[in-house]
């Protein structure tokens, strides 16, 4: 093969990363969703919920979905009536039903994809938090994340704890956005993160507070503390 008729981008080193994280992307996208979807997108009825809290999840979605909000119960599962005050979160009701709009794809379909569309992209963030302190142990990790999908651990998903798949992606993200604090305007991301943890699953915001804490009590420890930072955050 003649070195000059390859692409130039493919020339640099960065490419094949960008090459492998999509590799990466797709295949963590496709071990998550077959099983459940039978090698199919649409379905013409749920496939690939085996809990209740499967159902009541998607439930809750389908109100948002018909009816524009999450305050309150669907009355088939409240005994008719119709004040009946959700304790769900909102978060993965709303960004459900904006996909199933946009996409066109069933709601039923439309939240397992999503689901598995945001475990992969929290799994390259986790990567990418990875490679700013060894870009190695980054690379050899990032396999790992298959086992997400191997035998007891992926009862998460065909049980329903969807929650906790979203609230831990929202957690990853503000993890990242804390990693980041030299950006411009930085608060913003990382106020937006927190805050749509707490909105999707409130134990990961409590791990998030928890995060925060001891990363001040670290910095304050070894007199590495920035008050820049914490202004960053908390002002």
């Amino acid at each position: 093969m003649d070195i000059n008729k390859i692409p130039d981008w493919l020339k640099k080193e960065d490419s094949y990363e960008k090459i492998f994280l999509i590799f990466i992307f797709a295949l963590l996208l496709w071990m998550c969703c077959v099983n459940q979807f039978s090698y199919k997108i649409n379905h013409e009825f749920p496939t690939g919920y085996q809990a209740s809290d499967s159902f009541g999840h998607l439930s809750m979605a389908y109100q948002v979905y018909t009816t524009g909000q999450n305050k309150h119960l669907p009355i088939y599962i409240s005994y008719g009536f119709e004040d009946a005050v959700t304790a769900q979160p909102p978060v993965k009701s709303y960004l459900t039903s904006i996909f199933a709009f946009v996409s066109g794809i069933e709601l039923y379909d439309s939240y397992l994809l999503l689901t598995g569309i945001l475990i992969a992209i929290g799994t390259l963030i986790i990567y990418l938090i990875i490679k700013d302190f060894n870009r190695k142990v980054a690379i050899l990790s990032l396999p790992l994340s298959c086992f997400m999908f191997y035998k007891a651990s992926y009862s998460g998903l065909l049980w329903g704890q969807m929650g906790a798949f979203y609230g831990s992606f929202f957690l990853i993200g503000f993890l990242w956005s804390m990693h980041r604090l030299n950006m411009k305007k930085s608060y913003l991301l990382v106020g937006l993160l927190l805050a749509a943890t707490a909105l999707a699953h409130p134990p990961e915001f409590t791990f998030g507070i928890g995060f925060v804490i001891a990363y001040f009590v670290y910095k304050l420890i070894f007199k590495k503390i920035d008050f820049n930072e914490i202004k960053k955050i908390f002002f």
